[in-house]
């Protein structure tokens, strides 16, 4: 587990496995919030403009996908989350074909975006977890159970793992 505050997180090296270019992917973790307030980074790739390629975070009452096809223009795509604090969510990010949706717990947020044939960015920088150092995160959150696949795990409701992840699959590519 992470806990995280403004400065704190855990990166690791650039891989051509988080190139998902127009692929599917899914971003997920378990997370728990001590207030609503301010900016909270979870799952990134790219620590500024020009290397930003994805940033999944949550704000006072949503949770936000931040991503680039040119590593420098920008598109924020937000859904509403009234989550509580100090309560373990599992939260996912997923894009399916040209379907961009947001899960809390195993629902969806709001609408499934159309992302249409939107590329990501091919980032060559760090992958991380936690404050991406350009933001102004804000208080601490903690952060746990983090998976990286390229592939959507999930296109509707579904029942959010009640465990730890034992082991990776093919489509597993950080955990």
């Amino acid at each position: 587990m992470l806990s995280t505050s403004a400065g704190d997180r855990i990166d690791t090296p650039d891989h051509a496995d988080f190139a998902f270019g127009s692929g599917d992917f899914t971003l997920e973790c378990f997370v728990r919030f001590p207030t609503t307030a301010g900016t909270k980074g979870l799952i990134f790739q790219g620590t500024g403009a020009g290397s930003r390629s994805f940033m999944m975070y949550v704000g006072a009452s949503n949770m936000d996908l931040f991503f680039s096809s040119d590593g420098t223009a920008f598109t924020d795509v937000a859904r509403t989350w009234n989550y509580s604090i100090n309560t373990w969510y599992h939260a996912a990010v997923v894009r399916s074909g040209a379907n961009l949706m947001f899960f809390a717990d195993g629902t969806q947020l709001g609408t499934t975006y159309d992302i249409s044939t939107t590329s990501l960015f091919n980032s060559s920088a760090v992958c991380g977890i936690g404050d991406t150092n350009d933001i102004g995160e804000g208080p601490n959150c903690w952060v746990d159970e983090i998976r990286v696949s390229n592939t959507a795990r999930w296109t509707a409701n579904f029942t959010a793992p009640a465990s730890a992840y034992t082991c990776a699959d093919a489509n597993t590519k950080l955990l």
